[in-house]
């Protein structure tokens, strides 16, 4: 509050009737009543505020803040002002005044002026309180406001961004499937037949084309996702059968990478309520992750078991393993443990977190951890009363 602003408010009209307690009230009359003479207090308009109105020769005086005598018909009265910034505030009257008791009725008007200013402190300084939260309120409030739009404009780009992504991905994503078409076409000989060395040109462009589709997949997917969220078709899962098709599906990859497979599934697992291509997604990300940062000779295997009311899956790989403190970080958008280890394997830092997404959309939860070598991705998602088997929740 400015200094303008605070002297505005301490010259703001002061309600007399509105300053002494009820308290304070009973304590002046009461002691007028013991010293045998009636205190008056009357405000700059003449409105008797406290005990029984004076005569009006009182009334019509105007006395300092002195106490001065002001005779009147029925007898002498002792008067006195309180001031207020220059302005008579109060006019206090203490009276008939009966001889020698003179000194009483002073000790009366000096206590009446003491309550009065103490009252009008009182009341200055909690308007100047009020006043004073009104305007951090106020501020608060316009700060709000600006936050309120900043953070509109924030989605509003978030908005654009999301939508540029999936519209530059899906543009790149159409020509390059073309490119890999062709690629394919022409390794199978269809446009004649190829030399080694021809043979092992195309084999590289499909292997960079097959990385590149992976990173145009995973942009489009995370950009969609933050436009529009997590959009379930559910129907019956059939556990086993999408492990399968997962294996099958990460098969070439891992022979590339000359990494071992293998699904390790109990008979009888329940049928899952769930979209079936999400958690084919999130199944194959965490999948297609552990083949990634595994070495020549190591092995990645899959397990799925029903542990009280949830199927619980996992991915087990020998890779290069996570630290402890960075299991949650991993499933960060963009995230990379290593810089290094972006140029080295590949990849955008996409598929955990949208795996991680897939399978809270379906009330799951998706965690790391750490084993003697390598990591283990354990993926939980509810079975709505489904029955327990008794597997082991995981890999020894």
């Amino acid at each position: 509050m400015s200094e303008a602003e605070s002297l505005l408010l301490l010259d703001a009209p002061v309600e007399l009737a509105s300053l002494l307690r009820a308290e304070e009230q009973a304590v002046l009359l009461s002691a007028g009543e013991d010293l045998g003479c009636a205190l008056s207090i009357v405000d700059r308009d003449g409105h008797t505020v406290l005990g029984t109105p004076p005569p009006a020769a009182v009334l019509a005086a105007e006395p300092e803040a002195e106490a001065v005598w002001i005779e009147t018909p029925t007898g002498a009265y002792l008067c006195a002002a309180l001031f207020h910034d220059g302005d008579r505030l109060a006019l206090l009257a203490a009276g008939p005044v009966r001889d020698g008791m003179e000194r009483p009725a002073r000790f009366l008007l000096r206590t009446a002026d003491l309550l009065l200013s103490g009252a009008l402190r009182r009341t200055l300084a909690a308007r100047l309180h009020v006043a004073t939260v009104e305007d951090s309120y106020l501020e608060i409030q316009r700060k709000n406001e600006r936050l309120e739009q900043a953070l509109q404009r924030m989605q509003e780009l978030d908005r654009m961004k999301a939508n540029f992504l999936a519209t530059v991905s899906h543009e790149l994503r159409t020509p390059l499937t073309s490119v890999m078409g062709y690629s394919e076409m022409l390794m199978e000989g269809l446009a004649g037949p190829l030399n080694d060395e021809q043979r092992e040109y195309l084999r590289t462009v499909m292997d960079k084309g097959e990385q590149l589709l992976g990173l145009i997949t995973g942009i489009l997917d995370i950009s969609r996702l933050e436009l529009v969220g997590v959009e379930l078709q559910r129907e019956p899962v059939d556990v086993a059968g999408l492990v399968h098709d997962v294996l099958a599906t990460v098969a070439p990859q891992a022979r590339r990478k000359q990494v071992r497979i293998q699904g390790d599934l109990p008979p009888h697992l329940p049928l899952l309520d769930g979209d079936r291509s999400k958690l084919r997604q999130a199944l194959l990300n965490l999948v297609g992750n552990a083949i990634k940062f595994t070495p020549p000779g190591g092995e990645v295997g899959i397990g799925a078991a029903v542990r009280e009311s949830e199927l619980r899956m996992w991915v087990a790989d020998t890779g290069i393993g996570i630290p402890e403190h960075l299991h949650e970080r991993v499933f960060d958008p963009f995230y990379q443990v290593d810089s290094s280890s972006t140029r080295e394997y590949g990849g955008t830092g996409l598929g955990l977190s949208i795996a991680r997404r897939f399978v809270e959309a379906h009330g799951g939860r998706v965690w790391i951890e750490s084993r003697p070598k390598g990591v283990i991705f354990y993926l939980a998602l509810p079975l709505g009363g489904g029955h327990c088997n008794g597997e082991d929740p995981g890999p020894s």
